[in-house]
């Protein structure tokens, strides 16, 4: 297997080359003030240390033991915990011109002091390192008594060259075995020389970033360390539970680079000729994932002061870096993090701990954003866009980024979790008070609202949880996906809902206090959240529990008659396969009668009645308040939806007349409608219901909807219209749809001249014109004149909004010579322009807006994270860039998955291509793929895929054809 033989080494004790004896008997003080003093003056005195020698072992006389016998477990993924580091004093020296030559040395050096505490008595020093490249190391122990004592060494073996799978990673592990037992309470202090090297492929660990301008470039060596990639740069104990301190000094050419970064502020610079040295204060103790280090060249920067507080006696720095040309950028990312700081600091009551705060971009980050602490890394595109290409969306993926990244300053850095499976503590809370603070401030996004009733990550994540290819919340593998950053969103303000924010916060403030700098399970949580919770609920864990162990989501059959209320619950999943999860569900619920009495029952088998109380059977009940909570609702009483329906065109008579001021005054405000569709649609997706009576349900209430939230949930992608949309537009029924679209709105085309709109018609506005210039032609005629407006004067249309219709309706409507000018006049370095370039359904503009941008990089470069979201973009917006993009994956299917197989993205792009697939031979062909490709990893990938296409043939099968007769009955 890739774990199961080494490389060991075999090792002798020597003194250093320099005055090795007095080296041996200097106290560990004065070594650190001798080694500063050297570095200062630019000599390197290696440590007292093994020489290595290496050489090669067999597989069958491959084993290690302590001196008790026991054999060391080299397949383990976890650590021993005989061995805690306290601190590491770490040099990096770097000599790499990747601003000047593609042919850069990929190898740097560097050597550390791991200050060390022994917790149980070993003989073992086990840690990791990507690289069989320790050159050095030394041992030394202190019983307590402030002398340090050195300790001889025997072996030091590496697992990181064991052969393995292709493209799989070895689990990178060093043990160092010790002459002696080390005894449980004694201070080691290991001095260890190596080199290690800058990744290439996939990029984490140290690696080149190139950003191209017009005028040279800009380029730096940025590391991404999460999840367990600090191993390829320095020998480390990479858990997130072995926390310590760091100090940090660098040495670099100034031909080479401008200046370096740390998670800290520099405290002393040294020049000599081209080399210089910069040490970095000690950081606070963290994760060995949060450690960042940036060495850069070419780039401005922008900085704004964090004012001191009465809580906090001290200013913070924030400085946004961005390449020239991008500066003016970055001015609005920059107040984003200075306010929402201040935000966290005050809805925590914890301040923020350093002096500083960097926020630097990385074109070829894997990621949206990184949250190393003091040293924020982000994906350039999404941070600083162009205002004139980007629009809202551009605007929403900015302000969620800078917010995520600055609220795991608290969440994730400061409080961390115990182990990778308990993922979701960091990035569900970051997600969701990312939500928070942007309610404050940008409100106009209105992104709470969006992500819980819009077509957006959140019902995408409820749609792959749909899949018995899924996992739970807790997962042992630690997944970056959907699944662990917005389900477990929605499950925390699910919770939230039902404590209430005012009690939820002080939980969770108490819960980061009381672990800070530390590590926490979700049980430590949930204990927090019951204290603040007083007796509503007053153990958390019997709720929480099952909702972060269980795959998939509930869905809640609900029911009355003259006495009781009958809820029911099953798994929400397409395929059953004798799936028995159940939860414990705090069910709000209300009635027609009293719609502002929200009464909760807590379910915790799978069905039960309740007495309602009330003289006879209500007209209706609606469960899950504002849509807040993690299931799905489906409503059993015949004729009940044309109920919901009824209410529902009462409630717009009443706003239409006076009687009522507000949408907020209705019996089903505008929240709870949305919820009552996108259940309707999600029942009919389970065949609870039929696709006729839903369609025929919205076709009624779409004569009266008037609100953006509820028709963007009714028509979003995963769920709603648009689905369906996509599917008959799929099978040659384009037409029809065209018919709906035109019957329901056409008489509310809002002109692209916004200073015509009213104050608060913009988010209807924008819903309506998504699906009037997708299918009428009234939209092209004007978008059509502006457009040719635009390529005279690219100032002519500011709205963000009109420019993102115009471009989008041109690339979808217009001719082959409209698209070539968009591509050839679309910057190099944003990808926001592609995402429209592919409403194209012309197959070879789309393979070659692909291919020519992102498949083809220049000399050096490498794929980047860009190409991946490409993909996923030119796969969702039609038919034709999903086969496109297929045939690219398949053809490029071994230097992608070297490149991202390890990040989730992967998977959603893979999932999002073959979504549009629905024939028999599309399934026979990823299946084919799948077996072709096993060896590369694809197994993973293609498991859900195969059910999402089965999915797709079986819906053609058993609804196509009711369908279509709705919508063609409906249309006379």
């Amino acid at each position: 297997t890739s774990l199961s033989s080494s490389l060991p080494t075999t090792s002798f004790i020597n003194y250093c080359h320099l005055g090795g004896e007095l080296w041996s008997h200097l106290t560990m003080s004065n070594r650190k003030c001798l080694l500063f003093t050297a570095l200062i003056l630019v000599i390197n005195i290696p440590a007292c240390a093994v020489s290595v020698s290496k050489s090669h072992v067999t597989p069958e006389n491959f084993s290690i033991k302590d001196r008790s016998g026991s054999v060391f477990n080299w397949q383990s993924n976890r650590l021993p915990t005989s061995i805690s580091p306290v601190h590491y004093d770490l040099f990096l020296e770097v000599d790499s011109d990747i601003c000047g030559s593609t042919n850069y040395s990929e190898k740097f050096f560097g050597n550390e002091t791991i200050t060390l505490d022994v917790m149980e008595d070993t003989d073992l020093i086990v840690m990791h390192f990507a690289h069989p490249w320790i050159e050095q190391v030394g041992l030394e122990c202190s019983n307590g008594d402030g002398r340090f004592r050195a300790v001889s060494l025997e072996t030091v073996t590496y697992t990181n060259l064991v052969p393995h799978p292709p493209l799989m990673a070895p689990l990178l592990m060093v043990a160092i075995k010790a002459s002696r037992q080390l005894r449980e309470g004694e201070r080691c202090v290991m001095d260890i020389g190596f080199m290690s090297q800058l990744s290439v492929d996939a990029k984490e660990g140290m690696f080149a970033d190139i950003i191209p301008r017009s005028e040279g470039v800009s380029c730096s060596l940025v590391t991404q360390m999460e999840p367990s990639a600090a191993r390829k740069v320095f020998p480390c104990f990479d858990e997130p539970a072995m926390k310590a301190t760091f100090e940090l000094t660098v040495k670099f050419n100034t031909n080479q680079f401008d200046f370096a970064l740390f998670n800290t502020r520099n405290v002393a610079e040294v020049t000599d000729g081209d080399m210089k040295t910069v040490k970095f204060e000690k950081s606070v103790r963290m994760s060995t994932y949060l450690v960042a280090v940036v060495f850069a060249k070419g780039f401005e920067n922008l900085t704004r002061e964090a004012p001191a507080t009465p809580e906090r006696n001290y200013s913070v720095t924030h400085t946004f870096f961005a390449p020239p040309g991008y500066t003016n950028f970055a001015e609005e990312p920059l107040r984003l993090a200075v306010e929402s700081m201040k935000f966290y600091e005050d809805a925590f009551n914890i301040i923020f701990p350093l002096v500083k705060c960097d926020h630097f971009p990385v074109r070829s980050l894997q990621a949206q954003g990184m949250e190393n602490w003091g040293l924020i890394t982000y994906s350039l595109d999404i941070t600083l866009y162009d205002t004139k290409v980007g629009g809202v969306q551009n605007e929403m993926a900015q302000a969620e980024v800078v917010t995520h990244e600055m609220a795991h300053q608290w969440f994730g850095n400061l409080v961390t979790m115990q182990w990778w499976d308990d993922l979701w503590l960091n990035e569900g809370f970051a997600t969701y008070m990312a939500h928070l603070c942007m309610k404050k401030l940008k409100p106009e996004l209105r992104t709470l609202e969006k992500f819980y009733t819009s077509g957006g990550m959140l019902q995408t994540a409820y749609h792959k949880d749909s899949f018995d290819a899924t996992h739970p919340i807790v997962d042992k593998t630690g997944l970056f996906d959907t699944i662990t950053y917005y389900k477990s969103c929605a499950v925390l303000s699910m919770l939230e809902s039902v404590m209430g924010e005012q009690a939820f916060l002080s939980g969770v403030s108490a819960y980061l206090n009381q672990f800070q700098y530390a590590n926490a399970r979700n049980q430590d949580l949930w204990q927090f959240l019951s204290q603040a919770n007083g007796s509503h609920i007053p153990d958390v864990s019997f709720i929480m529990n099952s909702w972060i162990h269980n795959s998939h989501v509930p869905i809640i059959t609900v029911g009355f008659d003259e006495e009781f209320l009958y809820f029911e619950q099953q798994p929400y999943i397409y395929y059953p396969r004798g799936n028995t999860e159940s939860w414990n569900i705090p069910i709000e619920y209300f009635f027609s009668d009293d719609s502002d009495t929200i009464q909760i029952f807590i379910l915790t088998s799978k069905s039960a009645k309740v007495p309602h109380g009330r003289q006879s059977a209500p007209e209706w009940v609606k469960i899950n308040k504002q849509g807040l909570s993690t299931y799905r609702a489906h409503y059993a009483n015949p004729g009940i939806y044309q109920v919901f329906a009824d209410q529902i065109v009462k409630d717009a008579e009443a706003l239409a007349s006076g009687t009522v001021e507000s949408d907020e005054d209705l019996t089903l405000p505008y929240i709870e409608r949305a919820n009552l569709y996108i259940d309707a649609l999600a029942s009919a997706k389970l065949g609870k219901i039929g696709y006729r009576e839903t369609i025929e349900m919205l076709d009624f209430i779409l004569q009266y909807e008037r609100e953006a939230a509820p028709l963007k949930i009714m028509h979003n992608d995963v769920f709603g219209l648009d689905d369906v949309f996509q599917r008959l537009e799929r099978r040659g029924y384009r037409t029809l749809v065209e018919s709906f679209v035109e019957k329901h709105f056409g008489s509310l085309y809002p002109t692209l001249d916004i200073s015509s709109w009213g104050k608060d018609e913009r988010d209807l506005n924008e819903f309506l014109l998504q699906y009037l210039c997708a299918y009428g032609r009234e939209c092209f005629k004007e978008a059509r004149a502006l457009f040719e407006l635009m390529k005279v004067n690219d100032t002519a249309v500011t709205d963000p909004l009109i420019k993102d219709i115009v471009f989008v309706t041109i690339c979808r409507h217009g001719t082959s010579q409209d698209w070539l000018y968009l591509y050839d006049n679309s910057p190099d370095g944003m990808h926001v322009m592609y995402y429209k370039l592919y409403e194209t359904q012309d197959t070879m503009l789309i393979r070659r807006a692909i291919i020519e941008k992102f498949f083809t990089p220049e000399p050096g470069q490498e794929l980047t994270m860009q190409s991946l979201q490409i993909l996923y973009g030119a796969s969702r917006k039609s038919l034709s860039g999903a086969y496109v993009a297929w045939d690219i994956i398949k053809s490029n299917w071994e230097v992608l998955y070297r490149n991202f197989g390890h990040i989730d993205l992967m998977n959603e792009v893979m999932i999002s291509v073959c979504n549009n697939f629905d024939t028999h031979g599309m399934l026979e062909e990823v299946r084919q793929a799948a077996h072709v490709l096993q060896d590369f990893g694809a197994s993973k990938f293609f498991s859900q895929v195969v059910e999402t296409i089965t999915y797709n043939i079986d819906w053609n099968d058993n609804y196509l054809q009711e369908t279509v007769e709705t919508f063609s009955r409906l249309m006379q």
